[in-house]
């Protein structure tokens, strides 16, 4: 890692942190490093009052994990013993994670009667009818099931996949068991508890299966440089709700982020943010939609509208024609006759790349047509079988998707993505020992790589984010299967 935290070589010293003032800043170069690793990493900043708070939690986490002193944590806090506990728990103390249903009822109540029906008319247009939303830092999961909810009420007979994603795991693992309190019930109405929720007790609900299954949830960090992208199922979508995630950011990463999350929509998506998220006021391409709701974005797609500057070429032919005309020359000779030219080649690069935009703009019908006609010219292609495993798993057909992918890895064993794609597929089938053998093999290809490299089959996927995320998703597994066999 290139950020400040690697960059300090001298002795650290800790001091003590007891009875600290919250209005006074805290000075330590353990601490400074440990801030340093935390900006670099996640993009969390600390301004004068978190510092006493992050100075509390990272004593606490450098004495549970057993590093002994926050020097020592600081020592070692990229190191993936680290990475591997103690970093996961700081982050778990330092993001908040308090959400409810439907919160914010006048965004909700925009995207049931102004976005949805405009993403239906999109929809229709473009002869799809999966509707795709991202919940990016959705917590424990209630923002992401809202709008899953709220879609499928609205657009019956559309099928709708929500995304939710964080960088806190134990918020995910919470995610995906759907298990709620009345606390986070607060924005549900009584009629619709009963018509949501099954109550296994009378202070606890468990959101209906069918429900369940509109939002799946994985972890992603937004300082990475891993969207758009359709391996991470955020490229192309409908809908995006960022919310509440601003405030761990600076002015300066927040511009950069809200335009990275604008590039992630299709072409008259909407973006939501926080009604106090500190949103830049002007946001290249996209256009504030009127609403009694605030902070509700619609793509206008007037980026990739923009004329683009004449290519040298056209420049040099117009500057030609306004030059006096020059003296005819002498007829040529008849040429012998030759061979008619061969049609030109098939290029699969071509169709590779059209493909790929296709469903990095979310018409998957259309990139999956591309990525059979490539396939059809040639079957040995591993990176087309994977993107049709990633469109199909998009399309909620993991049948397809799974079938795809085995393909991928059988004409192409060294294939990273593919190998680690294959295991997500397990995964979500509860084969836990099989995704973990899956996992086991990408990480050792991924070895082989810098950190830096890009992968095969990705525009912006790299061997070190990969690594990370996998290591994550491993430890993930290991934890729910040994919470089974506890279990009574």
């Amino acid at each position: 890692m290139s950020g400040s935290a690697s960059q300090t070589s001298a002795p650290l010293l800790s001091v003590s942190f007891e009875g600290l003032d919250a209005a006074k800043p805290v000075s330590d170069p353990a601490l400074d490093r440990i801030a340093a690793y935390l900006t670099d990493r996640f993009g969390l900043t600390f301004a004068d009052h978190a510092q006493v708070n992050l100075a509390r939690v990272a004593a606490a986490a450098a004495k549970q994990f057993g590093f002994g002193s926050l020097a020592n944590l600081a020592l070692q806090i990229e190191s993936p013993e680290a990475e591997r506990a103690a970093v996961p728990w700081l982050i778990r103390e330092l993001t908040v994670g308090e959400t409810y249903f439907f919160r914010v009822s006048e965004q909700f109540a925009a995207l049931r009667e102004i976005v949805a029906p405009d993403v239906a008319r999109n929809c229709v247009s473009t002869g799809q009818a999966l509707v795709r939303a991202w919940s990016a830092g959705c917590a424990s999961g209630e923002e992401a099931y809202s709008i899953g909810i709220a879609l499928a009420e609205t657009l019956p007979g559309f099928q709708i996949s929500v995304l939710g994603t964080d960088i806190n795991r134990s918020f995910l693992a919470r995610a995906e068991k759907a298990e709620y309190s009345t606390w986070s019930l607060r924005g549900v109405s009584e009629s619709d508890r009963e018509r949501y929720f099954d109550w296994p007790t009378p202070a606890s609900a468990s959101l209906k299966p069918e429900l369940r299954r509109l939002a799946r949830f994985g972890y992603l960090n937004l300082n990475d440089a891993c969207f758009p992208d359709l391996l991470t199922g955020t490229a192309g979508l409908d809908v995006i709700f960022c919310r509440n995630v601003f405030i761990y950011h600076d002015t300066q990463r927040v511009a950069q982020l809200a335009q990275q999350l604008s590039t992630c929509l299709r072409d008259g998506g909407y973006l939501f943010f926080g009604p106090s998220d500190p949103v830049p006021a002007q946001l290249p391409g996209m256009k504030p939609v009127a609403c009694a709701a605030s902070m509700v974005f619609q793509r206008t797609g007037a980026e990739s509208e923009r004329p683009k500057p004449p290519s040298k070429a056209v420049a040099k032919s117009r500057l030609i024609e306004k030059r006096a005309p020059l003296p005819a020359r002498p007829p040529r000779r008849p040429e012998p006759t030759s061979v008619p030219a061969a049609p030109p080649a098939f290029r699969k690069a071509d169709i590779a790349e059209r493909a790929l935009s296709l469903a990095n703009r979310g018409d998957l019908s259309g990139a999956q047509d591309l990525a059979e006609e490539w396939l059809a010219k040639d079957a040995t292609d591993a990176p087309a079988c994977h993107l049709l495993a990633l469109i199909h798993k998009e399309k909620r057909n993991p049948r397809l998707a799974m079938r795809y992918v085995r393909r991928a890895v059988y004409l192409d064993p060294n294939f990273a993505l593919a190998h680690y794609e294959m295991a997500e597929l397990l995964a979500a089938e509860n084969r836990r020992a099989q995704a973990l053998g899956c996992f086991e093999n990408a990480l050792a290809l991924l070895e082989r790589l810098d950190a830096d490299a890009v992968l095969a089959g990705s525009t912006e996927i790299r061997a070190g984010w990969l690594t990370r995320v996998i290591r994550t998703r491993m430890k993930s597994l290991d934890e729910t299967s040994e919470l089974e066999e506890l279990a009574p």
